[in-house]
């Protein structure tokens, strides 16, 4: 399987999430946000990459070029979060 291949693949299954949950997500937007949630840093971060990993366990094994992009990204995040707590 190619990178584009699975790319159209997740986009698919994503878009079908989507419009399951689609309900869920406009009533938690309806609700304000704390500033302790919008600020929540590195522990908000780690907890929505846990969130996200769970939920997307089994696709993790189906799509492992965008694993690999992922984990990329989750790092490059965490670094710049933690950089710029540092200054």
């Amino acid at each position: 399987m190619t990178l584009q291949s699975e790319i159209a693949a997740l986009k698919a299954l994503l878009d079908e999430r989507a419009r399951a949950a689609k309900a869920g997500a406009e009533a938690a937007a309806a609700r304000p946000a704390s500033e302790e949630e919008a600020t929540g840093g590195v522990d908000a971060l780690l907890a929505a990459v846990g969130e996200t990993v769970e939920e997307f366990g089994q696709d993790i094994d189906r799509f492992p070029r965008l694993a690999a992009l992922a984990a990329f990204a989750v790092g490059l995040s965490l670094g710049m979060v933690l950089t710029s707590r540092r200054h």
